[in-house]
């Protein structure tokens, strides 16, 4: 699996959105509120993405709205970032 894909799966197990329309297509250019992810579903994501791909994903408790305007491409291009540095 590619790391957009295992983001992508993991944005859909706590998406609002998904979880109401099963069909709903998650895109690089998605907005991550959009999907219904509110703050506590982005920091679950967060600890699943972290345990699943081993980084450390910058997350600011007391700033959860750090990600809310963010698409699944920011995302991701954060998490590449990560990646590419181990």
């Amino acid at each position: 699996m590619s790391t957009a894909e295992i983001v992508k799966a993991i944005i859909a197990k706590h998406s609002e959105l998904v979880a109401a329309e099963p069909g709903t297509r998650i895109a690089e250019d998605s907005r991550l509120d959009e999907l219904g992810i509110d703050s506590l579903g982005m920091l679950e994501i967060v600890f699943d993405i972290e345990e699943q791909l081993d980084i450390e994903l910058p997350f600011d408790v007391g700033n959860p709205e750090e990600y809310a305007n963010a698409t699944v491409g920011d995302l991701l291009g954060r998490i590449e970032a990560l990646l590419a540095k181990k």
